[in-house]
């Protein structure tokens, strides 16, 4: 029984080694395994990542980026460009499917904006604006009464 214990014991200490370098490595921007730390540890959305947003990633894209966007949203594409929002429309509002026929379905939620900056494992506050005071910061309110999305710093 002993023999059982102290096997036993080996085996999670090298499972535990074995997760902690994979995620050093995913922390130092390398990519080993993509999700299998995830797996292993059961953590759903450890970096951020909604079931809803995973789900829109799945389908398929229709647009072709901001510059197809800019042909009827110019000024907002401007805006865009000088702030920390400059990536994808679709990153925000979703696969442009059948717009402009069919108005696009725009989240304006707190939870939506926290699924960027709200602080999670493994997120960068050198590369995106991190909420430490997330709670209280605006409590009671939307996050764009206040910040233009397209130009967040901005008020």
């Amino acid at each position: 029984m002993k023999h059982l214990f102290r096997a036993l014991f080996v085996l999670v200490n090298i499972l535990i080694i074995f997760v902690a370098v994979i995620l050093a490595l995913r922390a130092m921007g390398e990519e080993v395994y993509p999700g299998l730390a995830d797996k292993l540890l059961g953590v759903e959305g450890m970096y951020g990542i909604s079931g809803e947003q995973k789900e829109l990633a799945k389908k398929p894209v229709h647009a072709e980026g901001r510059e197809y966007c800019s042909n009827c949203h110019a000024e907002i594409y401007e805006k865009s460009n000088q702030g920390k929002h400059n990536f994808d429309c679709q990153t925000c509002h979703g696969p442009a499917g059948d717009h402009p026929a069919a108005k696009m379905k725009v989240d304006d939620s707190r939870e939506f904006c926290l699924g960027c900056h709200k602080p999670t494992i493994g997120r960068d506050p050198n590369t995106i604006r991190i909420l430490y005071d997330w709670e209280e910061h605006g409590k009671g309110r939307l996050c764009v009464a206040c910040h233009d999305p397209h130009h967040p710093w901005f008020i």
